[in-house]
């Protein structure tokens, strides 16, 4: 119990660390796409309102789900709901169980770096669950929907 516990604020100063020193990171795509250089305005991030259909770009499909194989930036959770619906139709964040297949798959799927944190749609009340992507393991984890954490839209795969 005790170990555990440890482990548990090793993991939470790690990733408040991470956060702290990562906070403007955006997606390479946006580093080098129309979206470089916007600022957040009255705690609505423009970029958002900027995504539509063309930038899906590529897609793998894996069981059940249609997967993008990039990020599209670093979004507080608000945001990131309403990027995923810019995108499209059915576009939206994972579940946990989203994230732990992508994890899982995420060699076939690319683009994902060691050591980020991406949003799931579960949520309760003000803090919304995350899944923290480790090579040594996977960690859901829950925080306040003001984070800007990686976003990494998915849909439902229906088979005609």
């Amino acid at each position: 119990m005790k170990k555990t516990f440890f482990y548990t604020i090793i993991l939470l100063i790690t990733l408040n660390t991470y956060a702290q020193n990562n906070d403007t990171e955006l997606s390479d795509e946006y580093k080098e796409g129309a979206f470089q250089g916007v600022e957040e305005t009255n705690g609505h991030n423009p970029m958002v309102d900027k995504l539509t259909p063309n930038d899906v770009g590529r897609t793998v499909i894996i069981e059940h789900l249609e997967i993008m194989t990039r990020d599209i930036g670093k979004l507080n959770w608000e945001d990131a709901k309403i990027a995923c619906v810019n995108l499209g139709k059915g576009w939206r964040l994972p579940t946990m169980n989203d994230l732990k297949l992508l994890y899982l798959n995420r060699s076939k799927i690319g683009n994902f770096a060691e050591g980020k944190c991406y949003w799931s749609s579960d949520n309760l009340y003000e803090k919304a669950y995350f899944r923290y992507f480790n090579n040594l393991y996977l960690n859901a984890m829950d925080t306040e929907k003001t984070w800007e954490l990686y976003v990494r839209p998915v849909r439902t795969f229906v088979k005609n």
